[in-house]
């Protein structure tokens, strides 16, 4: 190999790959390259299939969109998988689902480098982009499935994956008793795949917290862009790629020399090449499912420790220089020729000085960087640790003044906050109602008795179950008696049925009797049909739907209108979750009960009254002797809380309430020990190491002054070590 190739900067090597993300009805997909060590979507498409046999056109469709950006003449087959949680059954693709993948693959000659999962992407993305291992609670929200992926400190503690139902809150509710936790993290992490996302991130926001003990206040949601979730996988699936590529270049560096040598190119160099071999480490050589937060700094670093290889043989050349060995050689060459040769003992003397004069800069230099290599490096090494959380359960009272006694229940002043707040909300109506036309017609009336009869407007009269009343009043003369026997009074009347509808459609000689009088008395018969009755059924307003639509727009009101209250207060005040009072300072419904609507909507206007409390007067209740230490851990007031279970106003206003005070012990580790342990260690050997002491759950590695030569390795001098200790 000439001096001038080495030199000259080596060509990189570009590498195209394919990753497909697959979903219940739905394929991303994102074409990326990697130079060097760096990698680069250059297109992504989108597609979505119904069945599962158009899976694989869809598949197809997703890559032609991430391809249009790509050279026409360029074609890349190499792919990897991005599967969601429910593909997977422990580390391994679920039958049904391998047979899918097999057959894309097929179809489409595509060849398959393996897969990745969206939960470790995702969580390596977040370590890399937060500068540590994440704790929080992933949502993958599919068509049929929802995800719940518990993480703390960069590590999956469990997966718990229900069926969907039209409920989002209480599909989460579903999926709280299966969680093996007493505390979950105070932040939760949508991936954007679901439609409406936004929405179902405000309703998740209605979720009561505070009737959840899991949770020490509302959890902060985030959503995981499209963009992130891509680039999140398509590095994941770098890492994958970058160890094959650096070996298949490093073999062609090999066959280029192996070629010089044969020709006899490397015998026309000044000085020998210096053989550099990196021998493995076994500490490099993690446990299975171990994660350990220190920052890679590189692409193929990370790759190195994802698929667990060693480090290769490397070469380095002196660039035409002598090193120390080769000065040190000189030297030692021409004193053993001075002394071999036949000259006096002065002139032997002097050239003896001579050396000495030449290896007293030497000495100075390593000195030199001796002290430097002490004092210079310095770095931070902070421990992940789980605290141990400690419960007391306590009454107190919210009150307004001081004034309020309440013997040994403390009392907490609150003030009130107030704002105004204006919104609109629709829904569809449920109700109905049926319109129509009521039956008229003409009956004639029989007075059967020897008195006549005043019938007033109104009357009721009815044939069976179908009810009539007369249009007016009615004077009908008394029976009389004949020879041939008694005669009635009779007399025309017209009548309209009480009901609409055609059941009120009587035929001819139908009999009708009289709501106040017996049937010996008045009696009534139509000589002609009676008709007009008809009905249809519509959609209405109904006093339900007014009565849900005002509490639901009731409730989303509070919710925006509780932020408005926060800018309101302190820095270090708080406000209360309940109670929340509200007054209606105007409302407007669209539509009146009964009256034909297919949808109603609701103008509102509402005054809101919350409390807010001090924090500090809050934590005073705090009292740290009273608290039970826990064996090989110590109190730390930083993290220890007070936590608001339940609040119930009385009559005179004040604000019961129950809290527990929720305490945090974090391990009592001995720092400078670990310090003296570690110094000097490489990264991997002090992982190495930490992993190995009780109570240790992460350790993040940042170094703060580097030198050149001593990368990657902690400072010798211990006091040049921060130590840390983080608490999840």
């Amino acid at each position: 190999m000439s001096i001038l190739s080495e030199l000259l900067p080596k060509k990189e090597i570009t590498n195209y790959f394919i990753v497909l993300g697959l979903e219940e009805h739905q394929v991303r997909a994102a074409v990326a390259e990697i130079v060097g060590e760096k990698v680069r979507i250059l297109g992504t498409g989108k597609s979505e299939f119904g069945e599962e046999e158009n899976e694989t056109e869809a598949v197809d469709i997703a890559i032609s969109m991430a391809e249009k950006t790509i050279p026409e003449k360029l074609l890349i087959n190499n792919v990897i998988f991005a599967l969601p949680q429910f593909y997977l059954e422990g580390n391994d693709v679920k039958p049904e689902y391998s047979k899918r993948l097999k057959s894309i693959a097929k179809e489409l000659d595509l060849k398959v480098y393996g897969f990745v999962d969206y939960v470790t992407s995702i969580i390596n993305y977040l370590e890399t982009t937060e500068g540590s291992p994440p704790t929080v609670i992933l949502m993958d929200l599919s068509s049929g499935h929802m995800t719940i992926s518990l993480v703390r400190i960069g590590k999956v503690s469990q997966h718990v994956i229900v069926d969907r139902t039209d409920s989002i809150v209480a599909d989460f509710s579903s999926t709280l008793p299966q969680l093996k936790t007493e505390i979950l993290p105070s932040k939760i992490i949508i991936y954007d795949f679901a439609d409406k996302t936004e929405e179902i991130r405000e309703e998740l926001l209605k979720f009561p917290w505070h009737k959840h003990s899991i949770f020490l206040h509302t959890p902060k949601i985030d959503i995981f862009t499209n963009e992130k979730i891509m680039k999140s996988i398509v590095e994941a699936a770098a890492t994958s790629f970058l160890p094959n590529f650096a070996a298949a270049t490093e073999k062609a560096d090999r066959e280029e020399k192996l070629q010089e040598e044969e020709s006899g190119e490397t015998a026309a160099t000044a000085y020998s090449e210096e053989i550099v071999v990196e021998e493995t480490s076994p500490e490099i050589k993690r446990e299975t499912g171990k994660r350990f937060g220190f920052i890679n700094e590189s692409l193929s670093e990370k790759a190195a420790a994802i698929k667990k290889e060693t480090k290769p043989l490397s070469v380095k050349g002196t660039g035409g220089k002598p090193g120390l060995s080769s000065v040190m050689s000189f030297l030692s060459e021409k004193l053993d020729s001075v002394k071999a040769m036949d000259f006096s003992k002065k002139l032997a003397t002097i050239l003896q000085h001579k050396a000495l004069t030449l290896l007293v800069p030497i000495i100075l230099v390593v000195l030199f960087f001796t002290y430097l290599l002490l004092n210079f490096p310095s770095a931070t090494v902070s421990l992940i640790t789980y605290p141990q959380p400690q419960s007391t359960p306590m009454e107190i009272i919210f009150a307004k003044d001081n004034s309020q006694a309440a013997g040994s229940v403390p009392v907490i002043l609150i003030r009130s906050v107030t704002s105004e707040i204006s919104g609109n909300k629709s829904a569809k109506s449920t109700g109905t109602t049926l319109l129509g036309d009521k039956a008229k017609g003409e009956v004639t009336v029989f007075n059967k008795t020897t008195s006549a009869k005043t019938l007033p407007k109104g009357s009721v009269l009815s044939s069976g179950p179908v009810k009539f009343t007369l249009d007016d009043e009615v004077k009908i003369a008394s029976a009389s008696e004949t020879g041939e026997g008694i005669t009635f009074g009779k007399i025309s009347a017209k009548i309209t049925a009480s009901t609409i509808g055609p059941d009120s459609n009587l035929s001819a000689n139908s009999n009708f009797t009289f709501q106040s009088f017996s049937e010996s008395t008045l009696t009534a018969k139509n000589n002609l049909p009676l008709s007009g009755g008809t009905s249809r059924e519509i959609s209405s307003v109904s006093g339900e739907d007014r009565g849900k639509l005002e509490e639901a727009t009731t409730s989303e009101l509070v919710t925006q209108v509780k932020q408005k209250l926060v800018g309101q207060i302190n820095p270090r005040e708080r406000l209360l979750d309940q109670p929340v009072t509200t007054t209606v300072s105007a409302k407007k419904f669209s539509a009146e009960v009964g009256s034909e609507a297919k949808d109603l909507s609701l103008d509102l206007t509402l005054k809101v009254e919350g409390f807010a409390y001090n924090q500090d007067n809050l934590e005073a209740l705090i009292n740290p002797s009273t608290l039970s230490a826990v064996s090989g851990f110590k109190f730390d007031p930083t993290k220890t809380t007070v936590r608001i279970v339940d609040t119930d106003i009385d009559k005179s206003g004040n604000i019961k309430a129950k809290v527990s005070i929720i305490a945090y012990f974090v391990p009592d580790l001995n720092l400078e020990t670990i310090r003296n342990d570690i110094r000097g260690k490489s990264y991997t050997q002090a992982i190495s190491i930490l992993e190995k002491v009780d109570k240790i759950g992460g350790v993040k590695i940042s170094p703060v002054n580097k030198l050149p030569f001593w990368q990657n390795k902690l400072p010798l001098n211990p006091k040049n070590i921060s130590m840390a200790i983080i608490s999840r």
